[in-house]
């Protein structure tokens, strides 16, 4: 018998925001917004690797550097994340961490690293990975992921959603544990400049990739954070839908 994902619980989801959706910040939003479910902030692929090869008394005997912003480099803010997160199964429980990158090969890697952390330092599993490919920002512009990465490439987007489905169907802790459900494997879009049309075709592609569910940020890349969303080209493609959508 097929092994099944995690249930997702029921109520509101806090979304993935750099440098906001930290710990702390999912603590509050559990206990005074009931928020059922959580995301980790985005997570680089390679930092992610880096973190998971690298000794805790590598992280916890060298001085950080921060900014003024308060802001640490991003390996070792990737570090505190994933090192601290993981001896609190009330948050593991219902976490979902979300990753990104263009390479298949590193993006299974990191989803191999993510649950070899939390398995061996924690006895469980984050309640899902996610894929970003809504990301609209500069940075994901000059590192080809995110939105950009399904711009130029929507069939590598489906190669690295492949390449982690794979990475959790044969992690040990999935393949020993049959009666406990895997972590969801998901992916946030954007709607696509071809329409609703388009955006469906592509998320029947990430179905049969192997993605359990989809989050979609109801706007276009080009239009960022502004502006009205446009939930009714949303609306169709939700209702095209034969699995899980946010």
């Amino acid at each position: 018998m097929q092994q099944q994902p995690m249930q997702l619980p029921k109520g509101i989801y806090l979304a993935p925001m750099v440098r906001g959706s930290e710990l702390a910040f999912r603590v509050l939003a559990r206990r005074y917004g009931n928020a059922s479910l959580c995301y980790s902030p985005m997570l680089r692929d390679h930092d992610v690797i880096s973190v998971a090869a690298a000794s805790p008394d590598h992280f916890t005997n060298k001085e950080l550097t921060i900014d003024k912003a308060g802001r640490t480099d991003s390996v070792e803010e990737t570090a505190y994340l994933l090192l601290h997160d993981v001896h609190l199964p009330d948050d593991t429980a219902n976490l979902i961490v979300q990753i990104c990158g263009n390479s298949p090969k590193k993006l299974a890697q990191a989803t191999t690293a993510i649950l070899d952390m939390y398995h061996s330092r924690a006895g469980m599993l984050p309640a899902g990975i996610d894929l970003n490919l809504g990301c609209p920002q500069e940075c994901a512009k000059k590192e080809g992921f995110g939105a950009f990465l399904v711009e130029k490439d929507a069939n590598a987007a489906i190669s690295c959603i492949s390449s982690m489905r794979n990475a959790i169907d044969v992690h040990s802790y999935c393949k020993e544990n049959k009666n406990n459900k895997k972590p969801t494997l998901s992916a946030k879009i954007r709607l696509l400049d071809g329409g609703v049309d388009d955006t469906i075709q592509f998320v029947k592609k990430l179905q049969s990739a192997g993605v359990d569910y989809v989050a979609i940020h109801c706007r276009h890349r080009t239009d960022k954070h502004n502006g009205n969303a446009d939930w009714e080209s949303g609306g169709k493609v939700v209702a095209f839908l034969s699995f899980e959508r946010m």
